[in-house]
């Protein structure tokens, strides 16, 4: 469960990294598609390297969106499902479409996928802390967990500020989230 929810997190990290708002929308979604065709049939000689470099980005983009799916998928199930909860799970899942005219609007995907990443760093927190407590992750939820991470926090920050009474908020706060990510693995 780890190591699948570890990927995720890798996965998502790519998408946020290569989204760019014109990759959902219409137009520029057009113009990928036409430079395609273009290369498609025979005229790839006709194609600017400009263009070219962009429909390899938005082609990487569309291929990792997929992947990222199919990987979330897969730690979420952990087998077959059927047509109805693939289209569940898509429909709150960041979807890069196939065409011109399918997948999310940028901000819809934006959402989605700002969503995922929290999901699931929240998954590997609770992982984390269900192992060092001893006890069984599938009973703790992912906004109990937030709560814990909110008093989890507020404890360390309180600790930090008082064995540094001179340090500042700033140095406070990056010791408060280092000790976190390190006890979290977030």
């Amino acid at each position: 469960k780890m190591i699948a929810a570890s990927d995720n997190l890798t996965n998502l990290a790519g998408l946020l990294n290569q989204f760019k708002p014109e990759y959902q929308e219409i137009p520029e979604r057009g113009k990928m598609a036409w430079t395609a065709l273009k290369a498609k049939v025979g005229r790839g000689d006709a194609i600017a390297p400009e263009e070219r470099s962009k429909l390899e980005a938005f082609s990487a983009y569309r291929a990792d969106a997929l992947d990222a799916f199919n990987t979330y998928i897969k730690a979420i199930t952990g087998a077959a499902m059927t047509e109805s909860e693939a289209k569940r799970i898509q429909a709150a899942f960041p979807n890069a479409g196939h065409g011109i005219f399918d997948g999310d609007d940028p901000i819809s995907f934006k959402s989605n996928l700002d969503m995922a990443f929290k999901k699931t760093e929240m998954a590997i927190a609770r992982y984390n802390y269900a192992r060092k407590n001893g006890k069984d992750w599938q009973y703790i939820g992912l906004e109990q967990m937030r709560g814990v991470l909110k008093d989890r926090s507020a404890a360390v920050r309180s600790q930090i500020s008082t064995a540094n009474p001179n340090a500042a908020p700033d140095e406070i706060t990056s010791l408060t989230r280092q000790a976190l990510k390190q006890e979290f693995g977030i």
